[in-house]
């Protein structure tokens, strides 16, 4: 039995729009810059906040996150805290050793940082910067007699969905 022309040509048009359409293309990553950043200068406006419930989360949008399962759940169970509707998870990986993963309260997808810290980290909901290592807490550890020079404080901006590095301070 052959198929009438007209049910042909809706998958022929489909591919022909599909194929005139331009590529979409993410905004530019943010540059490094000269000065020291500012929550402020990267600020989330309040309606891009999302105030609904977290969606649960994806164990399977990054390989290792099956490993820190329990974390990652009661971690997203508090809702976003972080670029208007992400919500950074920490935990300790030893003496002075710190990571974070960041999961979606949108979609439940999980990204795990790139780095670990040893000081800790500054972050807000409606900014998103994030402060690795962070220069109160560098003073904080130099006080109590460790080196600043085993230091660094680090800024980086989250851009769709990765951490971009604009600044650095080295001791």
């Amino acid at each position: 039995m052959r198929m009438p022309k007209y049910k042909l040509i809706y998958p022929v048009l489909f591919l022909m729009l599909f194929a005139c359409m331009p590529e979409l293309e993410l905004p530019e990553a943010p540059g490094r810059v000269t000065e020291m950043p500012e929550f402020e200068q990267h600020e989330i406006p309040p309606y891009q906040i999302y105030k609904d419930k977290p969606r649960p989360v994806n164990l399977v949008s990054h390989p290792r996150a099956i490993r820190f399962k329990d974390r990652l759940i009661q971690g997203a169970k508090i809702g976003p805290n972080f670029a208007g509707d992400q919500t950074i998870v920490r935990w300790f990986c030893g003496e002075e050793c710190q990571q974070l993963a960041v999961i979606d309260a949108r979609t439940g997808s999980v990204i795990f940082a790139p780095f670990v810290t040893h000081l800790g980290f500054r972050f807000r909901l409606n900014s998103n910067l994030l402060i690795v290592n962070p220069p109160e807490a560098v003073e904080r550890a130099a006080r109590t007699g460790r080196s600043k020079s085993h230091y660094r404080t680090a800024y980086y901006v989250w851009h769709y969905g990765e951490f971009v590095e604009i600044y650095t301070i080295r001791y």
